[in-house]
């Protein structure tokens, strides 16, 4: 993805902050739906693939994180924790 690629999804996902700030407001489901995920896809990750992205990870101690990236070898690489709009 280039830089000019990027910026073009940041806006787009900023146009949709705005116009449904009220729905992403509600839950952090939602803010996942229509913000993460889309962002991630564009930064190279499937994250419908549980080798590369996984949902409510447990780290440890009964904590969990909305995602974990995976490396190729499976190991958690990146730990991302999402909250709902103006959270």
């Amino acid at each position: 993805m280039s830089l000019d690629d990027l910026l073009g999804l940041t806006e787009r996902l900023k146009e949709r902050m705005q116009s449904h700030a009220s729905q992403l407001q509600q839950n952090e489901t939602r803010t996942r739906y229509a913000l993460v995920d889309p962002l991630l896809k564009a930064l190279g990750w499937d994250v419908e693939n549980p080798a590369q992205v996984t949902v409510e990870y447990t780290t440890g101690n009964n904590k969990r994180a909305d995602y974990a990236l995976l490396s190729e070898d499976g190991k958690p690489v990146i730990f991302i924790e999402v909250k709902k709009l103006d959270r």
